[in-house]
């Protein structure tokens, strides 16, 4: 069966979602959501079925977004805007847009999700975990991106349900978690 364009909108909410926990920026989800509909329905007659489409639409958001992070890579970091400054210098104040920002819930929380999944998803949105995954390389951040809204079953067990979106993201940065997660 082959999806419809009205499957795929279907999903672009929540792949919003996914997007701005990877990217940080709302205005960057938005480019990689439109840039994923675009590829996935490119590639319609690729899709076979073995996966929902909700998978294999996340699969390819991710591969957007660490395509958008590794082109960030090479772009000027805010640090390296400016000229070199001393405490007595006035600040000089960089476009909002180089910096993390907030996103609305209902730009990137599915409106038909249930109470106890909007809530987890809720969490992963916060300013605080988005900054959080920021620090990790991409490909941790993918995959702490998404296991921060689907099963934990894939989290070390002395995690797995009891520490929030952001205490998880810390314990993965961690030495030991490092150690005990499969990337």
């Amino acid at each position: 069966m082959t999806p419809t364009a009205t499957q795929l909108e279907e999903q672009r909410v929540a792949l919003t979602g996914h997007c701005y926990r990877m990217l940080g920026s709302a205005a960057e989800a938005d480019d990689a959501v439109q840039e994923t509909v675009l590829r996935a329905w490119r590639s319609l007659e690729r899709f076979d079925g073995r996966a929902s489409l909700r998978t294999w639409l996340y699969r390819i958001a991710t591969n957007v977004c660490l395509d958008a992070l590794a082109d960030r890579s090479r772009r000027a970091r805010p640090m390296e805007l400016g000229p070199e400054g001393s405490a007595d210098d006035p600040l000089n104040e960089l476009p909002r847009t180089h910096w993390l920002e907030p996103i609305p819930d209902s730009k990137a929380l599915p409106a038909d999700a249930d109470p106890s999944e909007l809530l987890v998803l809720r969490q992963s949105i916060r300013l605080a975990f988005v900054a959080a995954l920021q620090k990790l390389p991409a490909l941790q951040r993918a995959r702490a991106t998404i296991d921060s809204h689907r099963s934990q079953s894939s989290w070390p067990s002395s995690i797995a349900s009891s520490k929030p979106p952001a205490s998880r993201c810390r314990y993965v940065c961690s030495p030991s978690g490092r150690k005990s997660c499969k990337w």
